[in-house]
């Protein structure tokens, strides 16, 4: 019995140690070890964290130059709290994968990288094998890439895809009718809706002499957009673009709107003087009339977009019942007070 009391007092030493006032205080171990997060019987230390934010602290460093400047610490403690939220969730859906079989075999990897294959075939190209070829080759890839790619994340953070198996496996069953397709479409019409106006570019500047000495200098051929850099507003970064400004909007300046409508494509302004300066105006991508996108045109990516949306909802609502089924807790301070 003694003998196990001093290699458990040999043990709690090694964790804790004096300081020069006396207090215990942690070793660089013993913070390391900390339990920053419980997941049902599964548990999450310091050190599992730490890890796995080399690669985030090397951003930081090389954006800041260190990681002790106070704008860096600020970055490290968002991201190290981001990054213990996303490992304990990433701990509970391991848990259910395991309870769903879907955890990667590792004396298998072949038939589960085949498996992400099929996986990623299906929920990105429509099961289409020849999408999938497509897109490898124009990403400069092969198959065989795809595979090797797979193989290392398998074997290198395996809970990692079997969160992600999980997460398809709840919601793959998830619909979108053509009556929620409609539905969102008329609730949405201004969204597919272009009311008249044009693609809108402008130089401007504080005189009228200067407007046409840039007006001398487009009619000789120099590019707008060369010119557009000495604007005296943030448009001189985008080429004097404004975007697409609809003929009715009444945020800009009535004299240079007028002369807005009046251009056709491509075309370009005489000096127009607006209570902000003098403005050269071209105008592109020119709309006389409303138009409106027909469903068919637009059903595909509402689709997509109402599918995706229902399947995160569905999928959030089912890991809230699972932390309170598993149990889930999570302890930032903890964290960040080992870290800092």
């Amino acid at each position: 019995m003694n003998k196990v009391k001093k290699v458990l007092s040999i043990a709690v030493i090694g964790i804790f140690t004096l300081s020069s006032a006396g207090c215990i205080v942690k070793t660089q171990a013993g913070k390391d070890n900390t339990v920053v997060a419980k997941i049902g019987s599964e548990k999450i230390k310091v050190i599992d964290v730490r890890n796995k934010m080399k690669a985030t602290e090397e951003m930081i460093k090389e954006q800041y130059g260190s990681l002790t400047k106070s704008e860096a610490q600020d970055q490290l403690k968002y991201y190290y709290e981001n990054m213990l939220n996303d490992l304990a969730e990433q701990k509970l859906l391991y848990i259910k994968a395991k309870e769903r079989n879907l955890v990667p075999d590792l004396n298998n990897i072949d038939a589960e990288v085949q498996k992400e294959i099929d996986l990623v075939r299906e929920t990105q190209f429509d099961n289409d094998e020849k999408k999938l070829e497509k897109a490898l080759e124009e990403a400069g890839m092969t198959m065989e890439d795809l595979k090797h790619n797979y193989r290392e994340s398998i074997l290198g953070d395996p809970e990692s895809i079997a969160a992600y198996r999980v997460q398809h496996d709840v919601v793959k069953d998830e619909t979108v009718s053509d009556e929620e397709i409609k539905t969102y479409y008329d609730n949405n019409i201004a969204y597919y809706t272009t009311n008249p106006g044009a693609n809108m570019y402008h130089i401007i500047v504080k005189t009228e002499e200067e407007a046409k000495a840039i007006k001398e200098k487009l009619d000789k051929g120099e590019k707008f957009e060369d010119l557009a850099k000495n604007n005296t507003d943030s448009t001189k970064d985008y080429g004097g673009s404004l975007g697409y400004v609809e003929y009715d909007n009444a945020n800009y300046d009535p004299a240079f709107m007028e002369a807005a409508k009046k251009l056709e494509e491509g075309q370009i302004s005489d000096p127009v003087k607006s209570s902000f300066g003098w403005h050269i105006i071209k105008v592109t991508g020119v709309v006389k009339e409303k138009q409106v996108k027909a469903l068919d045109e637009v059903k595909d990516s509402i689709k997509t977009s109402l599918l995706s949306s229902k399947q995160q909802t569905k999928f959030n609502e089912l890991v809230e019942e699972w932390k309170k089924e598993i149990g889930f807790k999570v302890y930032t301070d903890k964290l960040l007070k080992n870290i800092f």
